[in-house]
């Protein structure tokens, strides 16, 4: 099909003085880069396209669990992030990268969540044995 110019004229025909890497005339709407090299198309599919993952939360949760050895209240909250995470990342939702750090972060939170319900057993265990055995001021 011709081109014109904004004059209605037609313009002259473009010819390619460009080749290809084996020395061929080439079109002037063609690179040379645009070739598979040796003769080879595209193959069908390729490798397609990186799925976008929504983020879980990885580092936060890591962050949690640590945090909660020191400060034992944020164990429960660190352990249910982590369960809700990695229903994610299983369910091919969640980010498959941030496994790791949700693991840690959820077994932290996991651990410091049970010593701390033993240690509040123990500490009531220890206060009504230890208050039964009270003489009331009275010497025996």
């Amino acid at each position: 099909m011709p081109q014109y110019d904004l004059a209605g004229n037609p313009l002259p025909e473009q010819t390619s003085t460009r080749t290809d890497l084996d020395g061929n005339p080439m079109p002037t709407n063609q690179s040379p880069y645009n070739q598979a090299p040796n003769g080879f198309g595209q193959q069908p599919g390729g490798y397609g396209q990186a799925r976008a993952y929504e983020s879980v939360n990885g580092s936060t949760i890591q962050i949690l669990g640590i945090v909660s050895i020191f400060f034992g209240i944020l164990g429960p909250v660190a352990w249910i992030m982590g369960n809700s995470a990695l229903a994610k990342i299983d369910s091919g939702q969640g980010d498959p990268a941030e496994r790791s750090a949700v693991t840690t972060g959820r077994t932290i939170g996991m651990i410091v969540t049970i010593l701390g319900i033993i240690g509040i057993v123990l500490g009531i265990v220890a206060l009504v044995f230890g208050l039964s055995g009270v003489s009331h001021g009275v010497p025996q």
